[in-house]
């Protein structure tokens, strides 16, 4: 592992970091000595508040989900079949029919006390119908020592309405096809974070 890869914490270097865009010319003088108009360059973005690691992809894993099967414990356990400690959510496609969906209030403030379904800082929407699954996507990591699933996603009903959110629960109606990219070199576990926001916030480490 190279001076570059592995874990970076910027708090201590808040000049540090790549510009966010290399824009191709700015206004500067040329072989001969005249001007050319581009994109201004962008002020250098701090990276005071962020924290980084750097790993590769795994296995690819693929899982065929059943009628009935619910899709996020049956993530956590493909990845506890094949040992997976961290893994990026890449692909979810197929149908549900049972859908528990989670989003912030309009008078949500932070630290949220609690998080749990029908809890009254959230909103929680329970969806009992048939619904494509148009996306979803998130992670896999440990909290409090267990695996747990983060998923996010889109889903559509007849006549074209997607709703959307935190995927508590999703009841699988046709099939689920699952696609997940273990993360090696590196590992992401969640820790609560109960002064500032009062979820599991994702803390990094090398491998």
């Amino acid at each position: 592992m190279g001076p570059d890869d592995g874990l970076r914490d910027h708090h201590q270097h808040p000049g540090a970091g790549p510009d966010r865009l290399r824009p191709e010319a700015h206004r500067h003088g040329n072989d001969d000595g005249q001007r050319q108009v581009g994109p201004r360059a962008p002020e250098r973005i701090p990276m005071s508040d962020i924290a980084t690691v750097a790993g590769r992809p795994g296995r690819l894993i693929v899982a065929s989900l059943k009628p009935g099967a619910q899709l996020t414990s049956s993530i956590e356990e493909v990845c506890r079949e094949y040992e997976v400690e961290t893994a990026v959510i890449t692909s979810v496609v197929g149908t549900v029919e049972d859908l528990y969906l989670r989003n912030p209030r309009d008078i949500t403030t932070l630290p949220i006390r609690k998080e749990h379904e029908w809890a009254e800082e959230i909103d929680t929407t329970h969806l009992q119908r048939k619904m494509e699954i148009l996306s979803i996507q998130g992670n896999v990591c440990r909290v409090d020592g267990e695996l747990w699933a983060h998923c996010h996603g889109l889903f559509s009903e007849a006549g074209g309405a997607v709703r959307g959110g935190h995927v508590f629960r999703a009841t699988i109606w046709s099939q689920g096809e699952v696609f997940l990219t273990e993360l090696l070199d590196a590992r992401v576990d969640r820790k609560y974070d109960h002064e500032v926001t009062g979820l599991p916030q994702i803390q990094l480490h090398r491998a």
